[in-house]
């Protein structure tokens, strides 16, 4: 049978093929190419064994015999490596040859193409990326940080960060300044502002709160500042009266009408007037209103005088909402009569004091202050009686230090600085010297005469006099009176003594003992008495820094009084007598 031109199954996958096809409609295998190179292959084989045709059996062709192997003819047709129309070999030489194994196609590896694979990553790295600084950049603590920025630079941008329900409300950069002036004029206004928004997401008064105002890039929740309106009614108590709310929205009253609400406002700070003519005189009721939705649905202004007396310390400039009404007399006194009333009056004092000028605090002025006594406070400042306890403390332990030599526990504590406080140190070493001086039986202090002004800003200026009496062996006494000036810091028991300084003696007097007629009489003149004597001592120890002593002291008593004395060019000047 002769030799067939086409094949009927696959060589590749073993599908059986169509007459003339030239590809496999299974794998899509090139039938043609295969034809040919197995056409060449063929040729060459029989070139080089013209012996193997004479060889083969004369029966005829083996493709039409039956298989004797068994299988074989199977394993030939799935694995499509022998062409239909050639002939069949014997079993010896069934084995392909190298060549022909050689020659015959393999499928191909298809590559994997990887650049959509990393661009898929990259763009998986950026929204993930992206995600993470919008959730951080949106979070509402950010957000507020933001906004808050904003209020306390009130740059252009300031009405971004805000949101209001009512549409009648018009939400400007001008319309939130009465917020920002209210935020301003207090010193920790900006502070607990932010501090209650974060914390509880709404203000104490309920004015305003941080809540979500819709999305940003559909994601994150956009927060902002959203403020309650409301209406404020104002009301005096006249008629023909114009009421303005920021110099705007004028609204004369009526005889059956004293009352109108404006609006709407925001929380913030108003300046409120009702103006006009009251039985002949021009009265106007005006001042700054902190404005919220629960305290303004009546607000009273009311046209009116008040008198009363302002007290304070003597010499202090009297304002009332910052407006000069004169000082204070020496008896710290200052009538004031037929004062426009307002409902935001406050009364303030400045003193100048010796280390500056020294503002009080604000003392709101009520209808029960009709010819009262009014007085203020001022911040740091301390009060008569504490300043006086403190000062007193120091000549006590004084007192218990110049008798038993030792230093109390506590003296230290009364001043600034410790141990370390010089004029501490000095106190010590002049107490100390009183103990150790044989001629001083006992020494008294008594401090008198005590008063207290500002110094400055949260300091105490505190005048006072110190009587020292000391007590011989023989009864004498001689009794020294010097006024002090004291710088005090703090307050209440806090208070701690900053430096004192002695100004002037104010008096210096002695006693006689029971033998200080002989010791006269042995050192003077029998024409002088002991009156004679004790003036003359009294006129010596007066002189401060004096290198004279009369004759009537010996050597002994004159080296103690200079030991004293030595403390007068010392910080705290003190100028001690010294007894007979």
């Amino acid at each position: 049978m002769a030799q067939q031109d086409s094949l009927q199954f696959c060589p590749n996958c073993g599908a059986k093929l169509k007459p003339g096809a030239l590809f496999c409609g299974n794998c899509g295998f090139n039938i043609a190419n295969y034809k040919a190179s197995k056409k060449n292959t063929g040729n060459d084989n029989q070139t080089s064994q013209p012996a193997s045709a004479s060889t083969a059996p004369k029966s005829g062709n083996r493709f039409n015999q039956p298989n004797q192997t068994g299988g074989q003819s199977n394993s030939v047709l799935h694995t499509g490596t022998r062409e239909a129309s050639q002939p069949v070999q014997s079993q010896a030489d069934s084995k392909p040859k190298p060549s022909a194994v050689s020659s015959t196609p393999t499928r191909r590896t298809k590559k994997t193409k990887k650049w959509p694979w990393i661009t898929a990553a990259i763009v998986l790295i950026i929204l993930a990326g992206g995600y993470m600084f919008g959730k951080n950049y949106y979070s509402q603590d950010n957000q507020l940080k933001r906004a808050m920025t904003s209020v306390k630079k009130n740059d252009k941008n300031l009405a971004k960060n805000f949101a209001v329900s009512d549409k009648q409300f018009k939400l400007s950069h001008k319309s939130l300044q009465p917020l920002i002036k209210e935020l301003k004029n207090k010193p920790s206004g900006m502070k607990q502002f932010e501090s209650q928004l974060k914390n509880n997401g709404v203000t104490e008064d309920g004015a305003y709160s941080f809540t979500p105002s819709g999305r940003a890039w559909l994601l994150f929740p956009r927060y902002k500042i959203k403020a309650k309106t409301f209406s404020a009614k104002l009301r005096t108590n006249q008629p023909n009266i114009k009421l303005t709310v920021n110099g705007q929205h004028a609204y004369k009253t009526t005889m059956t009408s004293v009352s109108h609400s404006f609006g709407p406002y925001i929380a913030g700070q108003y300046e409120l007037t009702a103006e006009g003519n009251v039985h002949g005189h021009h009265m106007k009721n005006d001042g700054n209103y902190w404005l919220t939705p629960s305290n303004a649905s009546d607000v009273y202004l009311e046209l009116k005088t008040i008198s009363f007396t302002a007290k304070g310390y003597p010499g202090a400039e009297v304002r009332i909402n910052n407006k000069s009404y004169g000082n204070l007399d020496n008896t710290g006194s200052l009538y004031l009569q037929d004062i426009p009333w307002s409902n935001d009056m406050e009364l303030t004092m400045v003193y100048s004091g010796d280390g500056g000028k020294a503002t009080s605090n604000q003392r709101k002025i009520r209808d029960s202050d009709e010819d009262e006594e009014v007085s203020v406070s001022f911040p740091g400042v301390m009060s008569h009686d504490d300043a006086h306890n403190l000062i007193s403390d120091v000549f006590t332990d004084m007192d218990l230090l110049s008798a038993s030599g030792d230093v109390p526990s506590d003296l230290a504590s009364l001043f600034d600085d410790g141990t370390s406080s010089q004029q501490y140190k000095d106190i010590v070493s002049m107490a100390k010297n009183y103990n150790n001086d044989k001629k001083i039986s006992s020494v008294n202090f008594t401090v008198q005469d005590f008063h207290v002004v500002p110094n400055k800003n949260a300091e105490t200026k505190a005048t006072y006099n110190v009587k020292y009496k000391f007590y011989g062996d023989s009864g004498a006494s001689h009794t020294q009176v010097f006024q002090y000036v004291a710088v005090l810091d703090g307050t209440g028991s806090a208070g701690k003594i900053k430096s004192i300084h002695a100004t002037k003696k104010i008096s210096d007097t002695s006693a006689p003992g029971d033998d200080d007629s002989d010791s006269n009489s042995d050192s003077n003149s029998s024409n002088d008495d002991d009156s004679s004597s004790d003036s003359s001592d009294s006129d010596s120890d007066s002189t401060d820094n004096s290198d004279d002593s009369n004759s009537d002291t010996d050597s002994t008593d004159n080296e103690a009084y200079q030991t004293n004395q030595r403390y007068v060019s010392q910080n705290l000047s003190y100028k001690i007598g010294h007894t007979e």
